[in-house]
Protein backbone atom coordinates (compact mmCIF):
# COMPACT_ATOMS: atom_id res chain seq x y z
CA UNK A 1 0.00 0.00 0.00
CA UNK A 2 1.26 3.39 -0.56
CA UNK A 3 2.28 5.23 2.23
CA UNK A 4 0.24 8.37 1.99
CA UNK A 5 -2.83 6.25 1.69
CA UNK A 6 -1.77 4.38 5.54
CA UNK A 7 -1.05 8.20 7.05
CA UNK A 8 -4.46 8.94 5.78
CA UNK A 9 -6.33 6.23 7.15
CA UNK A 10 -4.44 6.21 10.41
CA UNK A 11 -5.47 10.12 10.56
CA UNK A 12 -9.16 8.87 10.34
CA UNK A 13 -8.82 6.32 12.52
CA UNK A 14 -7.31 8.45 15.65
CA UNK A 15 -10.17 11.07 14.24
CA UNK A 16 -12.85 9.12 15.52
CA UNK A 17 -11.17 7.51 18.16
CA UNK A 18 -10.41 10.84 19.93
CA UNK A 19 -14.37 11.67 19.24
CA UNK A 20 -15.64 7.88 20.72
CA UNK A 21 -13.81 9.08 23.80
CA UNK A 22 -14.78 12.32 23.90
CA UNK A 23 -18.53 11.42 23.67
CA UNK A 24 -17.90 8.25 26.14
CA UNK A 25 -16.49 10.80 28.58
CA UNK A 26 -19.62 13.62 28.10
CA UNK A 27 -22.32 10.94 28.45
CA UNK A 28 -22.75 11.15 25.38
CA UNK A 29 -23.20 14.83 24.62
CA UNK A 30 -21.73 16.32 22.01
CA UNK A 31 -21.47 19.89 23.97
CA UNK A 32 -23.12 22.37 25.08
CA UNK A 33 -22.97 25.10 22.92
CA UNK A 34 -26.12 27.14 22.44
CA UNK A 35 -26.77 27.75 19.06
CA UNK A 36 -28.87 31.11 18.00
CA UNK A 37 -32.63 30.07 17.14
CA UNK A 38 -32.80 31.21 13.56
CA UNK A 39 -36.98 30.24 13.56
CA UNK A 40 -38.86 33.46 12.87
CA UNK A 41 -41.34 34.21 15.36
CA UNK A 42 -44.95 33.24 14.70
CA UNK A 43 -48.18 34.66 15.56
CA UNK A 44 -48.08 32.23 18.64
CA UNK A 45 -45.31 34.10 19.96
CA UNK A 46 -47.37 37.47 20.41
CA UNK A 47 -50.10 36.45 22.46
CA UNK A 48 -50.18 37.75 25.47
CA UNK A 49 -49.21 41.51 27.44
CA UNK A 50 -46.33 43.53 26.17
CA UNK A 51 -44.80 46.68 28.11
CA UNK A 52 -42.86 49.47 26.55
CA UNK A 53 -39.55 49.68 27.16
CA UNK A 54 -38.20 51.63 24.87
CA UNK A 55 -38.18 53.90 21.62
CA UNK A 56 -35.83 54.24 18.95
CA UNK A 57 -35.90 56.49 16.70
CA UNK A 58 -34.17 57.30 13.12
CA UNK A 59 -31.86 60.17 12.81
CA UNK A 60 -32.79 62.44 9.73
CA UNK A 61 -29.45 63.26 9.21
CA UNK A 62 -27.13 60.83 9.87
CA UNK A 63 -29.59 57.37 9.48
CA UNK A 64 -28.59 55.61 12.47
CA UNK A 65 -31.46 54.51 15.25
CA UNK A 66 -31.05 55.99 18.72
CA UNK A 67 -32.74 55.72 21.76
CA UNK A 68 -34.89 58.45 22.68
CA UNK A 69 -35.82 59.37 26.19
CA UNK A 70 -38.35 62.50 25.39
CA UNK A 71 -40.82 59.31 23.91
CA UNK A 72 -42.77 58.89 26.86
CA UNK A 73 -46.04 58.25 25.03
CA UNK A 74 -45.34 54.52 25.95
CA UNK A 75 -45.12 54.88 29.78
CA UNK A 76 -47.46 53.14 31.28
CA UNK A 77 -49.13 51.22 28.32
CA UNK A 78 -49.20 48.25 27.23
CA UNK A 79 -50.01 46.58 23.99
CA UNK A 80 -52.06 42.86 23.99
CA UNK A 81 -52.46 40.20 21.45
CA UNK A 82 -55.54 37.34 21.59
CA UNK A 83 -55.44 34.12 20.35
CA UNK A 84 -59.08 34.98 18.80
CA UNK A 85 -57.60 38.30 16.30
CA UNK A 86 -58.12 40.68 18.98
CA UNK A 87 -55.80 43.33 19.79
CA UNK A 88 -55.40 46.13 22.54
CA UNK A 89 -53.28 48.72 21.30
CA UNK A 90 -54.25 51.25 23.89
CA UNK A 91 -53.75 49.38 27.22
CA UNK A 92 -52.81 51.20 30.39
CA UNK A 93 -50.79 50.05 33.35
CA UNK A 94 -51.70 50.04 36.89
CA UNK A 95 -49.68 51.60 40.09
CA UNK A 96 -47.68 47.73 40.20
CA UNK A 97 -46.84 47.99 36.80
CA UNK A 98 -49.71 45.46 35.64
CA UNK A 99 -52.39 45.43 32.77
CA UNK A 100 -55.57 47.52 33.73
CA UNK A 101 -58.53 45.84 31.86
CA UNK A 102 -58.63 46.80 28.09
CA UNK A 103 -61.65 49.06 27.43
CA UNK A 104 -61.70 49.58 23.62
CA UNK A 105 -60.50 46.16 21.33
CA UNK A 106 -59.42 46.10 17.85
CA UNK A 107 -58.14 43.38 15.60
CA UNK A 108 -54.55 42.38 14.24
CA UNK A 109 -53.86 39.87 11.61
CA UNK A 110 -50.47 38.49 10.69
CA UNK A 111 -48.79 37.79 7.68
CA UNK A 112 -45.60 36.31 7.80
CA UNK A 113 -43.28 39.74 9.00
CA UNK A 114 -46.02 42.31 8.59
CA UNK A 115 -49.00 42.78 11.15
CA UNK A 116 -52.06 45.40 10.30
CA UNK A 117 -53.66 46.52 13.28
CA UNK A 118 -57.40 47.78 12.98
CA UNK A 119 -59.13 49.96 15.74
CA UNK A 120 -58.56 49.74 18.99
CA UNK A 121 -58.48 54.06 19.90
CA UNK A 122 -55.56 54.24 16.79
CA UNK A 123 -55.64 54.15 12.98
CA UNK A 124 -55.38 51.09 10.75
CA UNK A 125 -51.42 50.76 10.16
CA UNK A 126 -49.14 48.15 8.99
CA UNK A 127 -45.94 47.46 10.73
CA UNK A 128 -43.10 44.75 10.81
CA UNK A 129 -42.83 43.07 13.64
CA UNK A 130 -40.21 40.61 15.18
CA UNK A 131 -39.13 39.13 18.55
CA UNK A 132 -35.44 39.38 19.36
CA UNK A 133 -34.01 37.69 22.59
CA UNK A 134 -37.31 37.84 24.14
CA UNK A 135 -38.59 41.25 23.40
CA UNK A 136 -40.99 42.28 20.48
CA UNK A 137 -39.77 44.95 18.01
CA UNK A 138 -42.71 46.97 15.92
CA UNK A 139 -40.65 48.82 12.86
CA UNK A 140 -42.59 51.29 11.60
CA UNK A 141 -41.87 53.14 8.31
CA UNK A 142 -43.04 56.55 8.79
CA UNK A 143 -41.03 57.91 5.83
CA UNK A 144 -44.50 58.41 3.23
CA UNK A 145 -46.71 60.01 6.75
CA UNK A 146 -44.33 63.30 7.68
CA UNK A 147 -40.86 63.31 5.55
CA UNK A 148 -40.30 67.19 6.74
CA UNK A 149 -42.01 68.97 9.78
CA UNK A 150 -44.60 71.58 9.39
CA UNK A 151 -44.19 73.70 12.25
CA UNK A 152 -39.91 73.74 12.12
CA UNK A 153 -39.20 72.53 8.16
CA UNK A 154 -36.45 70.08 9.78
CA UNK A 155 -36.53 66.12 8.11
CA UNK A 156 -38.39 64.26 10.23
CA UNK A 157 -37.08 60.41 11.16
CA UNK A 158 -38.45 57.97 8.79
CA UNK A 159 -38.15 54.87 10.79
CA UNK A 160 -39.33 54.00 14.41
CA UNK A 161 -39.10 51.14 16.81
CA UNK A 162 -41.15 50.52 19.60
CA UNK A 163 -39.25 48.01 21.76
CA UNK A 164 -42.21 46.14 24.39
CA UNK A 165 -41.23 43.40 27.19
CA UNK A 166 -43.95 40.61 27.34
CA UNK A 167 -46.06 40.64 31.02
CA UNK A 168 -46.00 37.91 32.80
CA UNK A 169 -48.35 37.80 35.64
Amino acid sequence: MNKKIIIGIVAIVCIVAIALVYLASSGGKLSDISLPDLTPPSQEDLYGSWRFSDMLVQDPVSGELKSDPKAVTGVGKYLEFKSDGRACSNGYLDEKGFPKPCEEWGTYQVNGDTMTLQGSGAPDFSIKWDIKEGKLELIIDVSAEAPVSQDSGQPQPTKMILILTKITL
